[in-house]
């Protein structure tokens, strides 16, 4: 903090460049003017530092899905909705038709703190393509005693129930699967390939599937590929099929 009028008086030279200077002059009350614009230098940054935490709580909510972006636009576009009150740029966000508004949705949040990896894929993709060649046939489900036409609810529940189905089974099959693999595989450049495979596989689940973070990845194949190489060494050349 620097006032022209401090080199004009000789006991408040050099506080712009020394803290003890400052601290003694502010404490023998020789630069009342100074002590001041400190404190309120104080309350702005205390209140900068408290945005600045509310940001990035803010910033560390959930991302919406593209079902839960369709579902808004679909209301914002029914006559019985929102009836498109939004015009122009206020509505490009919520618009999924178009392409410029991808990088204004990366703004966007939810209070939802969200299903995973998997369970987005289940939402986005499956269920879309699962209701086109079969769900539609069955009765709707919700609406008719809303008047808002036929709906049919997929609750995220039940595919949160058949994501943790799906983890289940991929986390047993592949260490199974590199078992039994290495086990009857007679060649050592077999086995070796073999383990290649399945550690890139390994790491794809961890990645896409159950959402791990990349240093988790690396670690948890790191592990992995430790484990099948001293199952590669117990075997020592045991089994010899023909």
């Amino acid at each position: 903090m620097y006032i022209a009028e401090d080199e004009k008086d000789p006991a408040l030279m050099g506080m712009s460049a020394s803290w003890s200077k400052t601290r003694v002059a502010f404490e023998s009350g020789l630069a009342q003017v100074q002590r001041e614009k400190f404190v309120d230098l104080q309350g702005k940054l205390k209140t900068y530092h408290e945005t600045l935490l509310r940001f990035s709580q803010v910033h560390q909510l959930s991302k919406p899905t593209k079902q839960n972006r369709w579902r808004l636009w679909d209301w914002l576009c029914s006559s019985d909705g929102g009836n498109n009150f939004l015009k122009s740029f206020e509505a490009r966000p919520w618009d999924l038709e178009d392409k410029q508004a991808a990088s204004i949705s990366r703004d966007l949040a939810t209070l939802n703190s969200g299903p995973d990896t998997l369970d987005n894929w289940l939402a986005d993709s499956l269920v879309p393509k699962w209701h086109l060649k079969i769900g539609h046939k069955r009765p709707a489900n919700v609406g008719a005693d809303l008047g808002i036409g036929e709906l049919w609810e997929y609750k995220m529940k039940t595919l949160q129930g058949w994501g943790n189905f799906i983890c289940v089974v991929l986390s047993s099959l592949v260490p199974i699967a590199s078992i039994q693999g290495l086990y009857w595989i007679p060649n050592t450049l077999g086995r070796l390939m073999a383990i290649t495979g399945f550690i890139f596989i390994f790491a794809a689940v961890m990645m896409f599937v159950t959402g791990c973070r990349r240093f988790e990845v690396f670690a948890g194949t790191a592990a992995f590929a430790a484990v099948q190489v001293v199952f590669l060494q117990g075997l020592g050349g045991a089994v010899n099929c023909s």
